[in-house]
């Protein structure tokens, strides 16, 4: 089956709260990541896309 990285880390990426309410992810390595994915894409996005946008004028 193929999921796209919303779906990986909707159904994927599961987590429950411990007593005192912190965060705990059945699969810390899964979560860690994609949280290093989350970061390569903004840092691509800010590098390579958001240039583009702004030399033909799509942002302002």
């Amino acid at each position: 089956m193929t999921y796209s990285v919303y779906q990986i880390i909707d159904e994927l990426n599961t987590f429950e709260k411990d007593d005192n309410d912190k965060t705990v992810y059945l699969y810390p390595e899964l979560n860690g990541h994609l949280n290093t994915l989350k970061t390569m894409v903004k840092e691509y996005y800010n590098s390579e896309i958001v240039p583009f946008l702004f030399e033909y004028e799509f942002l302002k």
